[in-house]
Formats: structure tokens, sequence, C-alpha cells
């Protein structure tokens, strides 16, 4: 039985609803991103509802900034109805950088929705995710966790940290890699990510190499069947790109 909570989804301000795509790179036609027009037509083809476009990804070994570029692919994508949102990869070490060229994005390209991918790196850094969270609280845009979809695996991330201003729209990464998690793995990770206090669940799935059309349909009924949440994703639009079987599976999915 999946649990949930209303009364904080009521009161969200905003969260992307339908199906939509991780993108990992602008201005690369491998990523469907060459220009705003390659990424519009992929779009329209796979039959999206959003698109989450990079912003900052802080790596150890340096940083990618797309940010210059949002504005132009986010034009783009609202022509079509397709709604633009931003996401990034931030390490603890250097968050405030970070925060202030996504907060700076969203306000230019007008973006109401910030995805804060946040993973290994935030294990056991209570205090920067408390710093980070009441920051980014003040800047007023809506925002999400994308991290681990089996929480219970991992109890030195900051979840509770993370939530220290109030509900979080949560992004559980339910991939299956191995092609062998349990039959009720989506509701064990929506159950988890719930009764740590995050809410609306809006699911991230895998469309890499690891998987087969087939098995993609597997996860993908299993988390409508056991969940049936009202936006979905995919990471990410270059993996469904190099498939034209994973490319319809997608384009077959009415939400």
């Amino acid at each position: 039985m999946i649990q949930s909570n209303e009364s904080i989804a009521s009161s969200y301000k905003y969260w992307p609803q339908g199906k939509g795509v991780f993108v990992r790179a602008l201005g690369s036609e491998a990523h469907g991103t060459s220009s705003s027009e390659q990424l519009m037509r992929e779009a329209m083809i796979l039959g999206l509802s959003w698109v989450m476009l990079p912003g900052i990804l802080q790596y150890s070994t340096g940083t990618l900034d797309f940010t210059k570029k949002i504005k132009d692919f986010a034009h783009g994508l609202r022509s079509i109805g397709v709604e633009p949102l931003i996401w990034g990869w931030v390490i603890p070490s250097n968050w405030k950088q970070w925060l202030s060229a996504m907060d700076k994005t969203a306000f230019e390209a007008n973006i109401e929705f910030v995805v804060v991918n946040a993973e290994k790196p935030w294990l056991s850094k209570t205090n920067e995710a408390l710093e980070f969270t009441r920051k980014i609280t003040d800047t007023g845009v809506s925002w999400a966790l994308s991290s681990y979809g089996a929480p219970y695996y991992f109890n030195n991330f900051p979840w509770k940290e993370f939530l220290d201003q109030g509900p979080v729209c949560g992004m559980p990464q339910i991939y299956d890699m191995q092609n062998n998690q349990p039959f009720d793995y989506p509701t064990r990770s929506h159950n988890s990510w719930v009764n740590l206090g995050y809410y609306p669940i809006l699911p991230t799935l895998d469309g890499s190499n690891a998987h087969s059309s087939s098995q993609m349909s597997g996860i993908f009924d299993r988390v409508i069947d056991q969940i049936n949440p009202n936006g979905i994703s995919w990471w990410s639009l270059d993996h469904i790109k190099r498939s034209s079987s994973r490319s319809n599976f997608i384009k077959n999915i009415y939400m």
C-alpha cells in the first residue's frame, strides 16, 4: 500500500506533471541539443510534457556550466507547449556558487522549478545540507531533491536536513540497473521517501543501455500499478536517442 500526504501536495507551489526527460548537455547533437530546434523536435517526437535542462554540473574534476544557453532552449520549448525546468549536480564544498548561478538562471529564463541532484558527496554532510536548504528556500523557487531510490541503504545521507525548511518534492531514482530489484521496489522506494517527509513524489526511471525496451516497460508498469504518480521522467535523452525501441516505448506512453 502506498503512502501519501495530500495536504503537502496541495500546498506545494508547482511541480511537473506528465512525462519528461533529463538532458545531460546543451549544444550537443548526441544529446539532442545541437540547437533549440533539435531539442524541440526531440520533445515533440517523444510527446513530452516537460524537459529538465542542465544548469551547473559540479564534479570533483571540474564544473560544467550550461546556464548561458538555458534561456534560448527554454523559449523554444515553451513555444511548442513543453515546460522547461532546470537541474544541476551540486557538491557540498561549492554549493554557494551553484545556488547563485542556478537562481539567477531560473529568474532570467522564467523557470519555476529547480532540481537538486545530490548523491555520494553529500553523505554525512548534515551541516552543509542544512545551510544549503535554508538558502535555496530563501530564493522562493519550487525545488526538488533527486537522489537514491532506496533511502534505506543510505542512512548517512542528510534526508531530514534537506527538509529543514518544509516539504520538498522528491524525485527518487528508481533505477533497476541490474534488472533484479524486487517486484515491490517502486512501492518501497515511494513509501521510504514519503515517510522521510518528501512529497509529492515524481520518480525518475532509467532509459540507458542497461535496459531493453521490454525491461523499461516492466519497471514502468510496476511504477504505474503501484504508485500511479502524476509525473514521471527518464534519465536521459541521449541514452533514449540511441535506441529506436526505447524511444518508441516512451513515445507511446500517454499520461
